[in-house]
């Protein structure tokens, strides 16, 4: 079954744009095309006897990842060795001056890969790895060249809904192996919502115990040692995940099981939001960042929500109505901003960056102004939002529902879906990171990059529903000036997306150790 997915999955990559054969592929099919790009006469022979070569401890692990992903694409096992690189090798280097996701390859009597941070020699890999041409057995070659390169947008993202469809460990790892492949640096895991609890918290275990699937299984809650893992294979890949938790809003899951914390003292009964005029909820929000903080190590970023959140529910809560007398608040508006402005504290508190959905109106309000630090996500079609934003100082990521949504496919409806001229991979090529649907902005750096969203949706579908969709955004978010057309992207796309066939065959879905 899952064979005839991956099929299904690539040969819509190939027939979507003119449902006619390839022309012949250039000769580097790299995805995202790199900003500069100098091939020379000859190649250089990978043999048996090449080594990968780790000239900074800091970069072992990542060798070690290189070493098993040509095994996978090309069958030639090489050895992750320290000391001195000698002709035919492949290493891997530390440059100070070298600043951001600046990075290099130079292929000449070695391949040497050097970039000024881990997850910059680690994209630096990635186009080493999509160069790499397997030609027989145990034989593979590089054209010798020189390739320097980075990124214009710093954020480059990719968001899995675990919170409402079960997606196993194995998912995720696939997704991550994905993210690498094209170079995106942010996989956000939204980990919690109305239907489900995934984070396993030690100081509230009765989270998850109210878990329901929506139109599938229920999610499980993760093991903390599975999540772990997960957040070191990605972190060896130099993919970044990002920990979410939804508040105040999409929060059944965290109010039924501890209402007394949580939930409304008085009013309907699960107002639908957390209740913001509770200390002990301030305080248990707090514990449960902190300890998804020391889980998610790596990630700068901590994503605490805070969209569609059921205000109205507010002013029929006498509590409230106290609440926001008492702390010189105009209307439930303002206990919302007063609620962001309180939650970001903790996050810094916890060493993060705050990011959030783009629901509140900037700058917040008159009794509660967001800080401009706070990184917005906007999505809502039909919206100014954006506007707004950078006018008043706000970075944003544009994760706009037209064209960077996914949500509740199968593999039944992912056929039609991927054919919708709304959201095809030809339509996501021809966007630009400073469309927001309707609304287009003037070239700004608060337009800090793009991600994709895919909601409502089980594992099994997550790697067919975005391999053909993540490859046309990192291009575009990478390197958008590259003036390449359609049939040339289609063309070095097909042969990415044949890597990410081999590179994710020995990960199955239902691992999840």
């Amino acid at each position: 079954m899952m064979n005839t997915r991956v099929v299904c999955a690539m040969v819509l990559f190939v027939v979507l744009a003119g449902r006619g054969a390839l022309a012949a592929g250039p000769a580097l099919s790299l995805v995202p095309w790199p900003q500069k790009v100098q091939v020379q006469e000859g190649r250089l022979a990978i043999t048996a006897a090449s080594r990968i070569v780790a000239t900074d401890a800091k970069l072992k692990p990542l060798a070690a990842v290189l070493a098993g992903e040509i095994e996978a694409c090309a069958g030639l096992k090489l050895t992750a060795a320290d000391g001195t690189p000698k002709a035919g090798d492949i290493v891997l280097g530390m440059d100070s001056a070298m600043k951001g996701e600046q990075h290099a390859l130079k292929v000449a009597d070695t391949a040497a890969v050097t970039g000024g941070t881990y997850q910059a020699v680690a994209a630096g890999t990635v186009t080493l790895l999509q160069a790499l041409a397997a030609q027989k057995a145990a034989a593979a070659s590089l054209p010798k060249m020189t390739v320097t390169d980075e990124p214009v947008c710093p954020y480059r993202g990719v968001m899995i809904d675990v919170a409402r469809r079960y997606n196993s460990i194995g998912a995720l790892r696939q997704c991550v192996v994905m993210c690498r492949l094209y170079k995106i640096r942010y996989l956000q895991l939204h980990l919690t919502d109305d239907h489900a609890w995934t984070f396993p918290s030690r100081a509230f275990p009765k989270l998850g115990s109210s878990n329901r699937g929506y139109n599938g299984p229920a999610p499980k809650v993760y093991k903390l040692d599975d999540l772990e893992a997960l957040v070191r294979f990605a972190d060896e890949r130099g993919v970044t995940i990002v920990p979410e938790i939804d508040v105040p809003g999409h929060t059944d899951a965290l109010r039924i099981p501890y209402p007394e914390i949580f939930d409304a003292a008085d009013g309907p009964a699960h107002m639908a939001i957390v209740d913001m005029t509770n200390p002990k909820a301030y305080e248990g929000v707090a514990t449960i960042i902190g300890e998804m903080c020391q889980v998610f190590k790596s990630s700068p970023y901590f994503h605490f929500g805070a969209d569609e959140p059921r205000l109205d529910r507010c002013s029929v809560s006498p509590t409230y109505k106290s609440f926001i007398q008492k702390n010189g608040l105009k209307d439930e508006y303002d206990l919302f901003c007063h609620w962001i402005v309180a939650m970001d504290k903790v996050v810094k508190k916890n060493g993060r960056k705050t990011l959030v959905w783009g629901d509140f109106h900037a700058p917040g309000s008159e009794h509660a102004a967001v800080p401009k630090d706070v990184t917005v996500i906007c999505w809502q079609n039909g919206s100014n939002a954006a506007k707004d934003f950078t006018e008043k100082g706000y970075n944003v990521v544009n994760a706009t529902w037209n064209p960077l949504y996914v949500v509740n496919q199968t593999l039944e409806t992912l056929p039609k879906f991927q054919e919708d001229p709304g959201f095809s991979p030809q339509t996501l090529f021809a966007w630009n990171r400073f469309t927001f649907d309707k609304l287009t902005l003037k070239p700004t750096p608060r337009v800090l990059g793009a991600q994709l969203c895919a909601w409502e949706e089980g594992g099994e579908i997550q790697v067919p529903a975005l391999r053909s969709r993540v490859a046309p955004m990192s291009e575009r978010i990478w390197n958008p000036e590259a003036g390449k057309d359609w049939d040339d992207f289609r063309a070095r796309a097909s042969a990415t997306d044949a890597i990410l066939t081999k590179l994710i065959a020995g990960i199955p879905l239902d691992d999840d150790k």
